[in-house]
Order: structure tokens, then sequence, then C-alpha cells
């Protein structure tokens, strides 16, 4: 009977042991799929917070897109030849780098939006159903005012020119190819090649299309000297001509576009677009400097309701050349979240996130030492003004701000004998005209419970 008996607690053990060491293996396995679930749950969690920031961003751009064309619309020609005409002689409607009055407001559109590649080289407005059609690096994109769409050549060549005859027929051409867009059975615009990869020959870069006394004429970087076949024989194909160019303050102009006010808009290679008025004065630029997408701009073109589009090395913008709005951010020195805005006489002061803020002509410049959160702004009778911060108070007078206290206020009231300063936790009031730095927040006048 021992030796049964040893057997028996020996086999015991062993199962006791595998029952512990399952046991073990599966609470650890399990603890492996919480983590990976809380992973995936925080990933889920991103995912979602970095799509409704996207969404909550393209949003607004498309609620100003919107206001902007709704403004554009009922604004009738006589309204934008007067506002232009303002604008030209520096009046209420010139924009920034000539009187201050901020910058155009525009929209840009980057290579996540459109789903190509970030360079673009030629714009075409369709003036009958309101599409953009964008040459770009990966291909032909069409935008229906809606979504985004890109057209592929087989050998996936860039897109580089586009252009619609007066038939209403747009022709396109790029690295090697030429065509036009067609509708096929389901009413869908598909391109027609003339000349591709697959043809005998090499056409070279397509850099100009019209059309002259009914024929279609193409200007490439290789004219039709290696074109062995007869695919363009209907065609005028010619070499690409020395380019006249024209330079604004020392930068390239790839295109200029004329408006009918006599409104000029230059897209230049490496200074953003450049809006001038009928008498050549420079009215605003839009750059990197105050959000544009590319500083190369390759090409800008009107649209039926107005704005401007723009194709960059970078990405698409639009814009209204005749916008009733402005906007002042770091390109005019402005810096961090605008909380709050005050007058002193003639001068504008801005509070913000990165401290107190002057305008001054055409910027603004920082006023030292406010250099903390600014939340509100309150001017006095006695010509000064007095910045609530997260470093205390300030008094600005003479365009010289002088700190008053050290603890973080969220407003403030100046009142005839007292200083009146919402802090973290109550209302205290200081005495007016005495060293309120040597006042110890205990000392000072406390509103307490039965006050508040």
């Amino acid at each position: 009977m021992k030796p049964r008996l040893k057997l028996l607690l020996l086999v015991a053990s062993l199962l006791v042991l595998v029952v512990l060491a399952f046991s073990a293996y599966h609470h650890v396995q399990q603890r492996r799929r919480i983590a990976s679930l809380s992973r995936q749950v925080d990933k889920y969690r991103q995912e979602e917070m970095e799509t409704f920031v996207m969404k909550r961003e393209s949003d607004q751009m498309a609620e100003i897109a919107a206001l902007q064309e709704a403004l554009s619309d009922r604004m009738p020609v006589e309204a934008h030849s007067q506002r232009a005409t303002r604008a030209a002689r520096g009046g209420a409607g010139a924009r920034s780098g000539a009187d201050g009055s901020g910058h155009l407001p525009f929209v840009c559109y980057t290579p996540t939006d459109y789903h190509a590649h970030q360079r673009n080289f030629d714009i075409l407005c369709d003036e009958a159903d309101g599409r953009v059609y964008v040459a770009n690096f990966e291909g032909l994109l069409i935008y229906d005012q809606v979504s985004w769409r890109i057209l592929r050549s087989p050998s996936i060549s860039r897109f580089t020119k586009l252009y619609q005859d007066t038939q209403g027929t747009i022709w396109f051409g790029g690295a090697n190819i030429f065509g036009y867009l067609q509708r096929d059975a389901a009413d869908a615009l598909q391109p027609t090649y003339i000349f591709d990869d697959q043809h005998r020959g090499f056409l070279g870069e397509v850099t100009d299309i019209y059309e002259s006394h009914g024929q279609m004429h193409l200007v490439t970087s290789a004219s039709d000297s290696f074109v062995v076949d007869n695919s363009l024989q209907h065609f005028v194909v010619e070499k690409q001509p020395e380019p006249p160019t024209e330079y604004f303050e020392g930068f390239v102009v790839n295109h200029r576009l004329q408006l009918a006010d006599g409104t000029s808009i230059l897209a230049t290679a490496g200074a953003g677009c450049i809006i001038l008025g009928a008498d050549g004065q420079l009215l605003c630029r839009l750059n990197e400097d105050n959000g544009l997408c590319h500083n190369n701009v390759n090409t800008i073109r009107l649209d039926r309701h107005g704005r401007v589009w723009g194709a960059t090395d970078g990405g698409l913008f639009f814009f209204h050349a005749h916008s009733p709005f402005s906007l002042y951010g770091k390109g005019e020195g402005l810096r961090g979240e605008v909380q709050s805005l005050c007058c002193l006489g003639d001068q504008l002061y801005v509070g913000t996130l990165e401290g107190l803020f002057v305008a001054c002509g055409p910027r603004f410049r920082p006023v030292p030492p406010v250099t903390a959160g600014c939340w509100s702004l309150t001017s006095a009778p006695n010509n000064s003004l007095y910045a609530a911060t997260a470093d205390g108070i300030f008094c600005v007078k003479d365009g010289r701000a002088t700190r008053l206290t050290e603890w973080h206020t969220f407003s403030v009231l100046p009142l005839k004998d007292r200083l009146l300063a919402g802090e973290l936790t109550d209302l205290y009031a200081y005495p007016q005209g005495a060293d309120v730095l040597s006042v110890d927040t205990a000392l000072a006048d406390k509103f307490g419970d039965v006050e508040k």
C-alpha cells in the first residue's frame, strides 16, 4: 500500500502543478489580451479625436468658404469695383503690407485633402459646371465643390497643362502625354489619350496648349522632332520658346492674373501670391508667414464665383480677391490665441495667450514685459490701460507697461479710489495709486462669501 500511496500522492502533486501552471498561463494570456485591447481602445480614441479635429477644421474652412461665396454672390459688380478702387487708393479695402488692415482670408487644400502629390502645375475653372481641374504631379485632379477625384495616366505621368477650347472640351498635356476629356456611357469624365507612352516617339513636356483658327496648338520641350507616328498629324506642335522673365522684388513671376477692375494678382516663385492695385500699389501678400501652403505659386485662375485659385508646390488654395474680411496673424506680428481687445485713444491693443500686442501701422509689436496669457483689457479715464494676465495686473500708459501685482488675475476694473481684481479664488480691491506690489494679498480688501 505504501508504494501505491506514494504514487498517488506524486500523481496528485503533478496534477496540482499542471493546474497551477495552466492557471498562471491563462492569467498571463488574459492580462496580455486586456493590455492589447487597452492599446486598441487608446488608438481608436486617438484616431477618433484626430478625425474629430480634422472634421472640425474642415467644417470651419467650409463655413468660411460658404460665407465668402454668399457675400460674393450678394455683392453687385459695381460694389466690387468700388471696393477695389478704394483698395487701390489705400482706403478701407487695402490689405496687409499697405495700410495694416490684415490679409485676405484663404482656404488651403493639402495632399491629405485631395489624396495626390503635393506639387501642382496648372488649374482650370470650368465656367459651365463650376468644376475645378488641377494638373498634378500624380495625375489630373477634378473637384466638383464636394469631393476630389484623380485620373492617372497609364504610366502615372505628371500633368502640367490644361486648356478649354471654344467647344468646351478640356485638353490636357504633361510629361510625354496629350489628350482630352470626354464622358463615358455612365456620364463620367474619362481621359482620351492622343499621345502617350504607348505611341512611338517622344513628345517631351507639354508647356502650353491653345487654339488658333479652329486648330489646336501644342507647345512642348521637344516639338514634334521626335514623334515618329502620325498621332499628332491634325495638331500643330511647336518648340517651347524662351519665355520673357518678369520679376517682383527680385522674385520670378510665374503667372500674372489681371482682373476686370485693374487689380493684378501675381503668382511668384518664392514670395507667394502678391496682389497689386490698378495703380501698381501693393495691397496684400499671401505667403507661408500667414498660412499659405507654399511660397512657390505656379498658376492662378479665376472661377465663376470670383474666387482666385492657386496651384503651388505644396498644395492648393483659393481666396476672394474682393473679400470684405481681413485676417491678422503671425505674418503681421500677432502671436497666440486672441483673448481680449481694447482701444486706447487711436491705438488698438490685443491680449493673447503669448502676451500683449499693440498695432503699429501695418504690423503688431509686443508690449514688454507682458509675455504671459492676457485675459482681459480695460481702459481707464486717465488715458491708461489695465491688463489682467497670468503674471498679474499691468498698467499701460504712453506705450509702456508697469507691473502692479504678481498674482494670476483674470479680470480687472479700475475705479476712482481702488482697483478691483478677479483672481483665482476671490475678488480683491487694491488701493488706487498706491504701491500695489507692496500690498500683500492677505492684507488687501477681500470680498468674502457675504459680499459675493
